[in-house]
């Protein structure tokens, strides 16, 4: 049995002598180096790691999106009532954003988060560019919504874009929290909407808000949802952690 060891152990320190060579070694790692600089200098920009990140977005969403607007300005051109205007608004609000919400979560659904937080760019990186997507459509169907419907620009503002930016702030700060899923999102959503409801229900209390307490209100919006982007941006430990 030793004799067999010693013959194994001979043949082994034979095949390394032979085979493997350290200066082999040095250049493979040299080469590997100067591929791997070769690549960094070909980087994409981040205008076309956007781009490509929209290849991964699935355009039905989109298309829901706009649909749903182009069913909102149907029913508020058969609306004679003013008193109906913001309560149709403030409900469409929720339900614009809650369209999108399968595209962003999808990645805690099929446990795809790992993955790409070990991929070339960050989980940072990632986000930011889908928000960006995200972002930038959206606001070119709004606009286009406000366009057609001809809205005063004060009425849309406080009876859509305040509550659109309050379900939006409170899709991105417990996406920051890998315990929630959809789901709860979509019904701390709706806890929102319902509150938002009861606070348009009374007539009184809402006629007497004047413009400025509404852009204090939509200010202070806008901040925390900027706030909640940061945190999701800068947060990508506790994304993974948590």
């Amino acid at each position: 049995m030793k004799n067999y060891k010693k013959i194994i152990a001979e043949y082994s320190r034979q095949i390394e002598s032979q085979i493997i060579s350290e200066e082999k070694i040095g250049k493979t790692i040299a080469l590997v180096k100067q591929s791997m600089l070769r690549q960094r200098e070909r980087m994409l920009s981040y205008a076309e790691f956007v781009f490509f990140q929209s290849k991964f977005i699935k355009k039905r969403w989109w298309l829901l999106q706009a649909l749903f607007l182009l069913a909102l300005w149907l029913l508020l051109g058969d609306m004679s009532d003013d008193y109906y205007l913001p309560r149709l608004l403030g409900l469409g609000a929720p339900l614009f954003v809650s369209l999108i919400l399968p595209e962003i979560w999808k990645n805690r659904k099929y446990y795809s988060i790992e993955i790409e937080s070990s991929s070339f760019y960050t989980l940072k990186q990632i986000y930011s560019a889908r928000m960006i997507l995200f972002a930038l459509i959206d606001i070119l169907l709004l606009s286009a919504f406000w366009a057609i419907t001809g809205l005063p620009v004060e009425i849309f503002i406080v009876n859509f874009i305040l509550p659109l930016n309050i379900c939006c702030s409170i899709c991105f700060r417990l996406l920051c929290i890998r315990k929630v899923n959809m789901e709860l999102t979509m019904m701390m959503i709706g806890i929102w909407t319902v509150i938002w409801m009861v606070i348009l229900a009374n007539d009184s209390w809402y006629q007497r808000l004047v413009l400025p307490i509404w852009g204090l209100y939509l200010a202070l919006s806008l901040t925390y949802l900027v706030y909640c982007v940061y945190k999701l941006l800068s947060g990508e430990e506790e994304i993974l952690c948590n």
